[in-house]
């Protein structure tokens, strides 16, 4: 073999090897990049009231453990925000992250109605909600933690019993060592003590498991059924419930946003703020809400709708009620 012919089949060979890991080798880095608008509508039904058909949530894409090419391309964007996974996103696996995704999903829509109709309520006393919080669902928990199941239901923290009027300050002291849990799994009690170590320190965490026990009028949430999930709709299907129940005409307005909401109506940070701000651009949004915790991020972006950062519901439904036609 010639000289000649061994350098070309030598940088051949590199070029290949480059080519393949670009292609296949996953690496730690993921990207969120704008999405996609959602009407809210599909996710919730009313007994008799028919849903309104403008009130949007916003989503967008993620792609985590990007192989090199794929990482290059979306570099190339700067509405993509590229960045390295943190340990804690490295040790979930896909199947953990659906599990999560739908239990904060769960939380996320009861949330919502609860929200809605306590609102609702004081415009029209008809409509009525009774709920309770009964325990916890497990969120998170470390792999290593064999014996754990995410959305294992959390009855006892710390020997105390978990209920409405305690489950805030419950989760607020279980972050510590040693923590003994009661879990009731299908038809059995278990014990479990929670330890932490230095290479893995990360606390557990949970939702609290909402039951509603009546409402007025009564209410189905297909959307439980989807495979997507989490939580940063929240404050879009409120709105969207808020507004069916009391029939608003708000025109042909499409109104969209995103934020975390928790049962005392708080709206909360979200991921993926600047890349929801260019999703409802694209989607030509006349009003878009979002969670005052995230305005620093996006204020200096171009927006071509009325925006509205808020601190929770009662600001939202001030501003819509300014855009109600009377």
């Amino acid at each position: 073999m010639s000289d000649k012919l061994r350098k070309i089949l030598i940088t051949f060979s590199f070029s290949f090897v480059l080519l393949f890991i670009s292609l296949t080798i996953p690496t730690n880095f993921a990207s969120v990049m704008p999405g996609t608008m959602s009407e809210v509508s599909s996710n919730i039904k009313i007994d008799g009231v028919e849903n309104a058909k403008n009130i949007y949530t916003t989503s967008v894409y993620y792609q985590t453990r990007m192989v090199p090419l794929i990482r290059m391309i979306l570099e190339a964007d700067n509405k993509n925000d590229i960045y390295p996974m943190t340990p804690y996103e490295s040790s979930l696996s896909s199947i953990d992250d659906y599990k999560m995704g739908q239990i904060s999903k769960k939380y996320s829509y009861y949330s919502s109605i609860i929200n809605a109709y306590k609102e609702a309520s004081k415009v029209d006393s008809s409509i009525t909600i009774n709920y309770e919080v009964d325990g916890l669902l497990l969120y998170y928990r470390p792999s290593r933690m064999i014996d754990l199941q995410i959305g294992d239901h959390i009855i006892k923290i710390d020997g105390v019993e978990v209920n409405e009027d305690n489950y805030k300050e419950v989760i607020r002291e279980s972050r510590k060592d040693n923590l003994p849990i009661t879990i009731k799994r299908e038809d059995q009690i278990i014990e479990y003590v929670v330890k932490y170590t230095k290479d893995d320190p990360t606390y557990i965490s949970f939702y609290p498991n909402i039951v509603v026990s009546s409402s007025n009028p009564s209410f189905e949430l297909p959307g439980l059924d989807s495979t997507t999930g989490g939580p940063s709709g929240g404050l879009m299907q409120t709105i969207n419930i808020y507004v069916s129940l009391l029939n608003l005409n708000l025109g042909d307005l499409k109104i969209g946003g995103t934020g975390t909401l928790n049962l005392d109506g708080n709206v909360g940070k979200i991921g993926g703020a600047v890349q929801k701000i260019h999703t409802a651009n694209a989607y030509k949004m006349d009003v878009f809400f979002i969670a005052l915790s995230n305005h620093s991020e996006v204020v200096e972006l171009k927006k071509n709708f009325d925006y509205y950062p808020v601190e929770n519901l009662a600001e939202a439904i001030q501003i819509l009620n300014t855009k109600i036609i009377k």
